[in-house]
């Protein structure tokens, strides 16, 4: 698997997968067999399909090889992907994404790593926006609280409406409304952020989910399983997870969030 700052490109044969994760996803079979997927009670089987955030749905990939890729709240493009209509889920034709075939098998293979992996995940990425009505642009309110809380997580709601000049309960919708999740869900975002810039550090997992916010190692591993899929102890114990370069990871100060915080 690879992690970026704003993402995810995991390759496997062989998955049951329940999961309502803060990232876009868009799932991708890497031979001519397709994926069984089940949503709100209904089944459907789709060569490459597109998840809103937030939608509950289960994966069933019997030596079936496939591809995953994610987009987290930070990933530029990700806004698109939180209007996909309907119960969230749009399948992309097979003629498509007929010509990411061969490295799609190579990427699954493992045969490709580094910035190769990176352009593949930008080309299915770009293919799906072709599907998708542009996001509008951020209002300039939720704009300055989205690039205020990446520089200081522990900011209360309050504080952080009272600087865009607007109630608590405005902030809150418009947030949601603009950014397809909430202002709790994208400051665990921010916290699972910081902790993925800790891979590696030798660190153990409660200092991780203390020193990136989180109150304990149990909400730490619950929300991460959220975003991955897995539990933090199979990312950080695997040597098939790799990590790129992120950009600075947000500040929180101290690791317990303050009284009336948004966590």
């Amino acid at each position: 698997m690879r992690l970026f700052h704003d993402g995810g490109f995991l390759a496997k044969s062989d998955a049951v997968w329940k999961t309502k994760r803060f990232a876009a996803t868009l799932l991708m079979a890497a031979s001519g067999h397709d994926l069984d997927l089940e949503v709100e009670g209904k089944r459907s089987r789709h060569g490459m399909v597109a998840i809103r955030p937030f939608v509950t749905t289960q994966l069933t990939a019997r030596d079936t090889p496939f591809v995953a890729l994610d987009l987290s709240p930070d990933h530029r493009d990700y806004r698109a992907f939180t209007h996909i209509p309907g119960n969230g889920v749009m399948d992309v034709p097979r003629a498509r994404f007929a010509s990411l075939a061969q490295p799609l098998q190579e990427f699954h293979a493992g045969g490709m790593r580094g910035d190769p992996s990176v352009r593949l995940y930008r080309r299915i990425t770009n293919l799906a926006l072709t599907m998708l009505p542009p996001a509008a642009p951020l209002t300039p309110c939720v704009e300055f609280a989205k690039t205020t809380l990446a520089r200081d997580a522990s900011l209360s709601v309050t504080a952080l409406s009272t600087l865009c000049d607007v109630s608590p309960p405005r902030l809150s919708k418009l947030f949601a409304q603009e950014l397809g999740l909430s202002l709790r869900q994208y400051v665990q975002w921010l916290k699972i952020k910081n902790a993925l810039g800790m891979m590696g550090s030798g660190l153990t997992l409660t200092e991780i989910a203390v020193g990136a916010g989180f109150a304990d190692s149990a909400h730490f591993s619950k929300v991460w399983t959220q975003t991955y899929g897995a539990s933090p102890a199979y990312f950080f114990s695997n040597a098939e997870v790799a990590v790129f370069p992120s950009r600075r990871s947000p500040r929180f100060r101290p690791p317990m969030a303050p009284p009336g915080s948004i966590a």
